[in-house]
């Protein structure tokens, strides 16, 4: 059986359209179109049954990096979201700011007096990130997608490299929770909180477990060689880059997609 569909993002589409070129036998009878372009995804736009730019600026990025300016969406089977979707940064935001008793530093913080943050009830905390994911702004184009019908997928936003955790102050609060041993069950709460936020109609891709290093992160080894957007996708992403994942990371979301077909 063949199926077809098409994958809309920025640039973390780069990982995904390489894996989809360098290990298409992977995934038998599967053919993929990918719309990309540099920006938030807000800058595409549902026209008469084609996703297209909402700008002439937009349509113009699209037709550079995608080399077309407009997919008609009545030709795929299935399509899939892959930019300004959940990432490490909401569990994060939220973790600076309160707990639950599902964290184990919340535990070791009950031995001593005065903390900065608020203690929450598991269900309240996972409220509260559900909420969060649920503001990135992928959900705006999801809304304008829902009425097509067609199988959806979000795919979230690789978590950090694990590099990150030396690299305050930049990203101390990641560099916090790893030192602080919350790694792990944060993800968890953060797996939770993402089917949720998509709810019976979009499936959520999760972040591959094979792929995890310390709980929270992305090992180096689906970083290196990361790289970025273009018209071929061949210029690296910068030494120090820790937000964009390689194609081999792209493997592993593809191959979990294709399971859920």
């Amino acid at each position: 059986m063949t199926r077809r569909g098409l994958i809309i993002g920025n640039s973390h589409a780069a990982a995904l359209r390489l894996a989809a070129t360098a290990f298409a036998a992977d995934w038998a009878g599967l053919t993929l179109d990918f719309a990309a372009m540099h920006g938030e995804v807000t800058g595409f736009a549902v026209r008469d049954g084609h996703l297209t730019g909402q700008m002439i600026e937009d349509r113009a990025r699209l037709q550079q990096i995608s080399g077309r300016d407009s997919f008609r969406l009545a030709d795929y089977d299935f399509l899939a979201i892959c930019g300004n979707t959940p990432s490490g940064f909401q569990p994060v935001q939220l973790w600076r700011q309160a707990r639950c008793t599902a964290l184990p530093s919340t535990q070791a913080a009950a031995l001593h007096s005065g903390t900065d943050w608020a203690l929450l009830s598991t269900p309240c905390f996972l409220a509260a990130l559900t909420g969060l994911m649920q503001a990135a702004r992928a959900f705006l184009l999801l809304a304008d997608l829902a009425p097509l019908g067609l199988p959806t997928f979000l795919i979230p936003t690789p978590l950090l490299s694990a590099t990150a955790i030396d690299r305050a102050p930049r990203f101390a609060a990641f560099s916090d929770l790893h030192h602080q041993g919350d790694g792990a069950a944060l993800a968890a709460l953060a797996e939770q909180a993402l089917l949720a936020a998509t709810g019976p109609r979009i499936t959520a891709i999760h972040w591959p477990a094979e792929a995890r290093q310390h709980g929270f992160f992305t090992h180096e080894r689906f970083r290196h060689g990361a790289r970025r957007l273009g018209t071929h996708d061949s210029l690296p992403q910068p030494s120090d880059d820790v937000l964009h994942a390689n194609a081999d990371y792209g493997r592993l979301v593809l191959t979990a997609l294709y399971q859920r077909l």
